[in-house]
């Protein structure tokens, strides 16, 4: 994994680079990183971005900030589902135009090691067209991820 300041210009994966992206929760132990609790909406509304994952990448990150083994395949659990995690990014569009750009293992930094967001991102998850939406999807077709998907 690589360590990203929150809101700095996105860049890790080339075939995610697209104007006005922004890092949101490459976090590394090594780093000092916000902490805090946030919203159960916000949670779930997280977890329903990162069942739509992009920018596929081959093997899998672990969370340096556990004793996750480094060969170990991240999994994610929230209410009853199970999501591999660690392979690939998440993106929250927000209505001003910026794109943030977040490591699929985001939802385990805040949950599990009380990372906490910036409330721009914070705002964005929970006010603009979710992954559930036809508005989302047409969205990430239009920056070309679905076809990363193979949508």
């Amino acid at each position: 994994m690589a360590f990203f300041p929150d809101l700095s210009p996105y860049c890790y994966h080339e075939s995610g680079v697209r104007p006005g992206t922004q890092n949101i929760g490459w976090i590394e132990g090594k780093h000092p990183f916000p902490k805090g609790t946030v919203s159960d909406a916000f949670l779930k509304r997280l977890w329903q971005f990162c069942k739509v994952p992009v920018v596929q990448t081959r093997g899998f990150h672990v969370c340096d900030l556990c004793n996750m083994p480094a060969d170990a395949v991240p999994l994610l659990e929230f209410e009853g589902e199970t999501l591999k995690s660690g392979s690939a990014e998440i993106r929250v569009i927000a209505g001003s135009g910026l794109i943030y750009a977040a490591p699929s293992l985001i939802f385990h930094y805040v949950k599990g090691h009380g990372y906490m967001p910036p409330q721009a991102f914070i705002d964005a998850v929970l006010a603009e067209p979710g992954p559930e939406t036809s508005e989302y999807r047409d969205k990430l077709r239009t920056l070309g991820f679905l076809k990363q998907l193979g949508a």
